[in-house]
């Protein structure tokens, strides 16, 4: 049995199935998978913050590396708190940023083509 809910003031849906074998003994499984779509102004204002966390992490990157340039200490000695920094403040944001913007963009098309049968 594959039951569909939707709680549209959320933007979510959810499948749940069931599955039961009978015979001597009885075994039941389920699977529940969530699709979440953002449309209009929630998925333009998503965008907006998402560009803004791209221009920030770039903001950061340009820091990074003038504040790496006129230290006064030796490049080598300051290489490896710089990679930790570019990478947890730059690198992994915008990964995160562009995988969940992807996601989220094609959202609305990942709802629309969710099928249901035997329902």
């Amino acid at each position: 049995m594959t039951m569909v809910a939707f709680a549209p003031e959320y933007g979510l849906a959810s499948t749940i199935s069931i599955t039961a074998l009978l015979s001597a003994d009885v075994r039941m499984d389920f699977t529940v998978k969530h699709f979440q779509s953002l449309e209009g102004d929630d998925l333009k204002s998503y965008t907006m913050i998402s560009i803004c966390g791209f221009v920030l992490a770039g903001v950061i990157l340009v820091d990074k590396i003038y504040t790496i340039q006129t230290n006064d200490k030796d490049f080598h000695e300051n290489l490896p708190g710089f990679l930790v920094d570019i990478l947890v403040q730059v690198v992994l944001p915008i990964i995160y940023f562009g995988i969940r913007l992807a996601q989220v963009s094609a959202s609305k098309d990942v709802l629309s083509g969710t099928n249901v049968y035997g329902v």
